[in-house]
């Protein structure tokens, strides 16, 4: 039924609940010859209009809140969570889809970080038109002896990322001449909180950007005694992740011909290194790794030899040359390192960045490789940001 207040409102529908429609006309309507309120209730009570859908309620509306008008939608059902991969099944998909790439790319030679994965299957390099190198930090332990035939490149033990495992193999192998301008590599890697090999990087030896900033690290380290650019290498590494009791530690690595760089050298402290033996000075010895960590925080440089001599510590550089423009951000102690190889060019230096704890390889004034710092130097950053 229709009361007398809602006359006001022409032109609306008052639907019933058996799904009839009832005309609603106000009075003026009924002026103009209108049915009366009787006239419609007769005619339009059996009436339905068709131009309209029939309502229904919900049965949720029934059940909740059909006297508020509030509804309720049917619960989605629940996505079903994907299968746990298996970290070796995983590893080792990603390594033959690297091996096939090798193939049809025609590359020159495949790394496969061994860390990630201790149980790795055998790879026969025999039947490959590639090399196949396994890179760990402990070959003894983690390559499988049937894996022999593969060739093995040690790499410092080092906590870094996907792509600075990768930075870290290739600096090493250059170091050992072991790439040469315009090989095709691929190389493939992952986070060692996985556990397992996720990622394939393919790269040009003098094309790469990134991994190896320019050609000039093929022979850099071919006039050095073996194992002297891969031990300093290893302790500046270790300096930008660890620091030194608690605290970031910055400081630069040069190794070349004394005779070089005489005269762009001068001490700033007593040198600790003075009145011993070449025996007791050599950087292949852990005690003299194990002093040149104490003396890290001494402002200057280290001066080698290419003979792994430690020359002295606490040495401020004075280079002659201008080095190429570096990268914005990068400060003095860069700088002096780039400017003391562009003076030298046999040199080699090795920056350490207080700041950020990236290490940068530098030759001939251009920096050759950068390594971004560590999981543990970049959580204790950012704690040092927090606590800020």
């Amino acid at each position: 039924m229709v009361s007398g207040e809602n006359e006001a409102w022409a032109g609306l529908l008052c639907y019933t609940e058996d799904g009839g429609a009832r005309a609603v006309m106000t009075a003026s309507n009924r002026q103009h010859g209108g049915p009366s309120r009787s006239g419609r209730s007769q005619a339009g009570a059996g009436t339905r209009d068709e131009s309209r859908p029939k309502r229904r309620r919900s049965k949720s509306t029934d059940k909740a809140g059909a006297g508020n008008g509030s509804t309720r939608s049917t619960p989605r059902p629940r996505a079903q969570r994907p299968p746990v991969l298996d970290d070796g099944l995983l590893s080792n998909m990603v390594i033959d889809h690297a091996l096939e790439m090798a193939d049809k790319l025609g590359a020159q030679a495949v790394f496969v970080s061994a860390d990630l994965l201790p149980q790795m299957r055998v790879l026969d390099a025999s039947k490959r038109p590639f090399d196949i190198y396994i890179v760990a930090s402990d070959v003894e332990h983690l390559v499988p002896p049937d894996a022999r035939a593969c060739k093995l490149l040690k790499v410092p033990n080092i906590p870094v990322g996907r792509v600075g495992k990768i930075k870290v193999a290739m600096v090493m192998a250059a170091s050992r001449n072991l790439l040469r301008l315009g090989d095709r590599i691929v190389c493939v890697s992952g986070l060692p909180a996985g556990g397992m090999l996720d990622t394939i990087v393919v790269m040009q030896v003098g094309t790469e950007t990134e991994v190896m900033t320019t050609a000039g690290m093929c022979d850099f380290a071919k006039e050095m005694k073996p194992g002297v650019f891969d031990t300093v290498l290893e302790l500046a590494l270790e300096l930008a992740n660890e620091g030194r009791e608690g605290k970031p530690v910055g400081t630069i690595f040069v190794i070349g011909d004394g005779r070089e760089l005489k005269g762009h050298v001068r001490q700033m402290v007593l040198n600790p290194f003075k009145g011993y033996t070449e025996r007791e000075r050599q950087i292949l010895d852990p005690s003299v790794r194990a002093t040149i960590k104490e003396f890290s925080t001494i402002d200057g440089a280290f001066i080698i030899n290419s003979k792994g001599v430690v020359q002295s510590a606490g040495t401020y550089l004075e280079p002659r040359a201008v080095p190429a423009e570096l990268p914005l951000g990068l400060g003095a102690r860069h700088h002096a390192a780039a400017a003391i190889t562009a003076t030298a060019p046999g040199s080699i230096a090795i920056a350490v960045s207080e700041s950020t704890g990236e290490v940068r390889v530098f030759r001939n004034g251009v920096a050759v490789a950068d390594i971004e710092p560590g999981a543990s130097r970049a959580a204790s950053g950012e704690a040092e940001a927090t606590a800020g």
